[in-house]
């Protein structure tokens, strides 16, 4: 059985570096870089750029589970289930979050939960807004944003699983990149291919793209991967590669500004987003919803 305690800080309370990361493995101190990456993405987009939160962890589970023989010190360790590792700590840090960090409202100096309330569609403005109903008063939905939070989440679920969707080419897609994006590939091509991405090499500097990641079949697919390949090659921070990809994928694939939904569309996709840990806002950080609540809506109506 695999269990996780411990104590973590609010969004606000951060450092500019990682010293106060702690992790502990049946009760012995430990090193694992990518578990302070885990950490650090459940906090989302509440942490500011270049900042880091306090989580103090500590991890229960089987002895031979863990492999302490990487490092003379034994302190840096190695797991044999890592991604459920990984997804446990997750859950955990997500709900925490979820449960007592507030996030500020755009519409009133009162304080908003990090989740949305169920919502009824009214309509769509400009192709790019749904106008929605909710408990107390109107939201507006940046149709974008929140496809981009919804399938971020989704990636980044699947990555962790290993179940990511895959998609053949039957026209392979012959990608040309520079010295420095080929040697970016070259490093990556295993962590590429592990969010559905297949390079075979062909010819100096360029790569025949055989499958893809499904979420972006009908979408521009090599517009996405030379996104992708330049921000790897441009020497993203230690860890931030995932991140990097998985961005990257949900901007490509996600519902567009000013693309018409239907009805059930606008539905389906409100449901998804009200079931995400960081449903306010979306990857990079924008918000998803407006949120003009009843009171305000009277005040400025002269009804109070």
């Amino acid at each position: 059985k695999m269990e996780v305690r411990g104590l973590i800080g609010p969004a606000s309370l951060t450092w500019s570096n990682r010293s106060q990361l702690s992790f502990f493995v049946n009760r012995r101190w430990v090193q694992n870089h990518r578990l302070g990456w885990i950490v650090e993405q459940a906090y989302g987009n509440t942490l500011s750029q270049g900042q880091h939160p306090l989580a103090i962890l500590h991890l229960s589970l089987p002895a031979d589970e863990v492999d302490v023989n990487v490092h003379p010190t034994k302190a840096e360790v190695r797991f044999r289930a890592e991604f459920q590792v990984q997804k446990v700590i997750s859950q955990a840090v997500s709900q925490t979050l979820g449960h007592f960090l507030p996030a500020p409202s755009t519409a009133e100096p009162m304080a908003l939960p990090t989740t949305v309330p169920l919502l009824r569609v009214i309509g769509q403005v400009a192709n790019c807004y749904i106008i929605a109903e909710g408990e107390d008063g109107l939201y507006l939905v940046d149709q974008h944003a929140a496809h981009e939070r919804v399938l971020y989440q989704k990636i980044i679920s699947q990555w962790q699983a290993r179940e990511v969707e895959v998609q053949g080419l039957l026209d392979p897609i012959i990608l040309e990149v520079n010295p420095k994006e080929d040697a970016a590939i070259k490093s990556r091509l295993e962590d590429l291919a592990s969010y559905g991405f297949a390079l075979e090499g062909f010819g100096p500097h360029s790569y025949r793209v055989r499958h893809i990641p499904a979420l972006l079949q009908g979408k521009d697919i090599r517009a996405a991967l030379q996104e992708i390949v330049a921000s790897l090659a441009a020497g993203v921070s230690p860890g931030g590669w995932q991140e990097e990809i998985a961005i990257s994928l949900a901007c490509h694939g996600g519902i567009k500004a000013g693309q018409q939904l239907s009805v059930e569309e606008m539905k389906e996709l409100l449901r998804q987003l009200e079931q995400t840990p960081s449903p306010r806002t979306c990857p990079h950080g924008r918000p998803t919803t407006l949120h003009l609540s009843s009171s305000l809506l009277e005040r400025e109506f002269g009804r109070r």
